[in-house]
């Protein structure tokens, strides 16, 4: 229902045969239960090696087109825009954004990032409601780090 409410989309379940023959997908949302989640995507990855499948959340799985990353799309726009890698900065907060924050020259994990991914990288700001990507942005200089509220 958490998800239900962010996204304004009711959640059914059911197969592609219930979609329009011409369905333009562009991603599948997969709702699991927490204590499955880890099996489902492993079982998926194994069927479906030529998808990209990727945990978002504690309950979410996203299913795209193989290369479909907010990584390759951190290069691509690099490459379309004339920016170096070396110029990107990046803020995540879950697995999805792991390989992202990989790719950028400063990457930032959010506060509410899982514990997991707070092993994996030491750059890590407050979560969203402290205003962690301001206080990402001001550490490195790029806004000014004594702001009035």
């Amino acid at each position: 229902m958490r998800e239900e409410n962010i996204v304004h989309a009711q959640a059914i379940e059911g197969t592609a045969d219930l979609l329009p023959e011409n369905a333009d997908i562009g991603k599948i949302l997969c709702m699991c239960h927490p204590d499955c989640i880890l099996d489902i995507e492993q079982k998926l990855n194994s069927a479906f090696p030529s998808l990209s499948i990727v945990k978002s959340s504690n309950i979410l799985l996203e299913i795209m087109e193989n290369g479909v990353t907010k990584s390759s799309a951190v290069k691509t726009l690099c490459r379309l825009w004339n920016i170096s890698l070396e110029s990107t900065v990046a803020f995540g907060d879950h697995y999805n954004d792991a390989e992202m924050l990989e790719t950028v020259a400063v990457p930032f994990l959010m506060g509410n990032a899982p514990e997991e991914l707070k092993h994996r990288f030491s750059n890590i700001t407050d979560n969203n409601d402290e205003e962690g990507i301001y206080h990402g942005l001001a550490k490195i200089g790029l806004v000014p780090a004594d702001r009035k509220p």
